[in-house]
């Protein structure tokens, strides 16, 4: 699955080195990537509606250059084609799955673990929950939400930076939303898969209101209510590809 997948972002990059047009259209299918991670575009106060979340120019591109050092450890375009090989081949979600069976929950009922549990900080006890049910839920599905939204705004900051080009951020986004497709059923599913793996990244007690975890959750909601909200969008959308 690893060879495949790698195979297809090396194929997909070199179509796309293949001339086509640049365009800043924003169309329904170009929406649908930049929805899958609205959140941190909203979280970031940037434009939902920008590859990115921001405007390519000089200073954006040493601030985005910078953050991905920080955060992410890519400093050139190497580096960059590595991480988003690590976050579709396992990831954060393999790591997951790894911890999971370490602490051997699968030998738990819900009831065994909450009085294995009795007494432990909040945090503690909703990191432990949070492993158990989501991979009640999803299966070795997990939090792939949380990598696939990730590599998603990946590739609009890889852009932003100048590591890669237009068309070669929206053929990124192309190939990941159409994993997404493949592996969810709606936007609420996708979505829960992604805060669940943000609250087991984030190490966060999920009843503290004031916590990012449920910062973003609210964020979620209210993108759903908003007028035009990009989650008005068919989640199984045949995806028009005319940017190149």
């Amino acid at each position: 699955m690893k060879k495949i997948i790698v195979a297809l972002f090396s194929a997909i990059l070199v179509l796309s080195g293949c001339g086509g047009r640049s365009s800043n259209e924003v169309t329904d299918t170009i929406r649908w990537f930049y929805a899958t991670h609205a959140v941190l575009t909203t979280v970031n106060n940037d434009d939902i509606n920008m590859l990115g979340g921001s405007r390519s120019n000089l200073i954006n591109r040493a601030l985005q250059l910078s953050m991905l050092e920080d955060w992410w450890g890519v400093t050139n375009r190497e580096e960059a084609d590595e991480t988003i090989e690590w976050l579709l081949s396992g990831g954060h979600n393999q790591r997951f799955i790894d911890e999971y069976y370490l602490y051997e929950l699968e030998t738990y009922t819900r009831e065994e673990l909450l009085r294995e549990l009795e007494g432990a900080d909040g945090w503690i006890e909703a990191f432990f929950i949070n492993l158990h049910e989501t991979y009640e839920i999803f299966g070795d599905r997990a939090i792939l939400g949380w990598d696939l939204s990730r590599a998603n705004s990946l590739f609009g900051w890889f852009y932003i930076a100048g590591l890669i080009e237009y068309e070669e951020a929206l053929d990124g986004m192309l190939m990941v939303s159409r994993i997404i497709q493949e592996n969810f059923n709606s936007w609420d599913e996708f979505w829960e898969s992604y805060m669940r793996g943000f609250l087991w990244w984030n190490e966060e007690d999920p009843s503290d209101q004031a916590s990012e975890y449920q910062s973003r959750r609210r964020i979620y909601e209210d993108l759903k209510l908003a007028q035009d909200s990009p989650f008005l969008l068919d989640f199984n959308m045949d995806f028009e590809v005319d940017w190149r």
